[in-house]
C-alpha cells in the first residue's frame, strides 16, 4: 500500500470512528451509512433464528452495505485525481469496516448453521 492509500484509509477511519467530517461533502452521508451498516450487522443474542429471520437479516445488511458502498465509491472517485491507485483500496484495508464485515460474517454463518441443523417441520396429510 502506498503512502497516499495509507493516509486515505486513516482519514476514512477518523471519519467513521471519530465522526469528523474532513474529506468531502459526502462525509456526513458516509457516517450515517456506516452507522446503519453497523446496526444491521448486530443481532440480539436471544433472537429466534428461523429461515425467514436469517433471510431478512441478510437482505437488510446487503441494503445497508450497498448504500455505504455507493457513498464510499463517490468519495473514491473524487480522490482519484490526487491518487491514481486509490481505487485499489479494499474494505479489508480499513479496520473499522473490516470489523463490521467480520461481525456480519460471524453472525450470518452462525445463524445459517443453527437454522440448517433444525429439522424441517413435517407435513401431515
Amino acid at each position: 500500500m502506498c503512502l497516499q492509500q495509507i493516509i486515505f484509509c486513516s482519514q476514512i477511519e477518523r471519519i467513521l470512528i471519530n465522526k469528523e467530517v474532513c474529506l468531502s461533502e459526502y462525509d456526513s452521508f458516509l457516517i450515517k451509512a456506516f452507522e446503519k451498516l453497523e446496526q444491521s450487522a448486530c443481532v440480539p443474542e436471544k433472537q429466534y433464528n428461523n429461515h425467514r429471520f436469517v433471510t431478512t437479516y441478510k437482505i437488510n445488511f446487503v441494503k445497508a452495505y450497498r448504500e455505504f458502498y455507493l457513498i464510499f465509491k463517490k468519495i473514491i472517485q473524487q480522490w482519484e485525481l490526487y491518487a491514481l491507485d486509490i481505487n485499489t483500496i479494499a474494505f479489508a484495508d480499513i479496520s473499522c469496516i473490516k470489523t463490521v464485515l467480520d461481525a456480519f460474517d460471524h453472525s450470518y454463518y452462525g445463524m445459517m448453521k443453527t437454522v440448517a441443523s433444525k429439522p424441517y417441520p413435517s407435513i401431515s396429510c
